[in-house]
């Protein structure tokens, strides 16, 4: 799963881009007096450009802490899309072929 960002970003130069792929590398978990979530997001000009290997435009590290964690890994990676969202706004969801999204 990924997001495309429809905002339009500048990424230097004056050159500007729109549609950007955004997605979560990683997830790291600690388990203090909560469990702290770390996600480690980047952002791309597009899928096929992650997918080929170029260069990241953004990276945003996105944490957040919960007294539980949630029952599946993939409730734990859509709560995790959902905080990256609080930065990304204007979005939609990007599913990859062999995956399914539950609302």
């Amino acid at each position: 799963m990924g997001l495309t960002n429809l905002d339009v970003i500048d990424v230097g130069h004056g050159i500007e881009v729109s549609n950007t792929y955004v997605y979560i590398k990683d997830i790291l978990i600690q388990n203090d007096a909560e469990f702290n979530v770390y996600c480690n997001t980047e952002e791309h000009v597009s899928r096929e450009n992650k997918n080929a290997g170029k260069p990241m435009i953004k990276k945003l590290n996105v944490n957040y802490s919960s007294n539980t964690l949630p029952n599946t890994i993939e409730e734990l990676w859509s709560e995790s899309y959902s905080q990256v969202k609080k930065f990304y706004t204007n979005t939609i969801d990007v599913v990859e072929p062999n995956q399914t999204v539950k609302n």
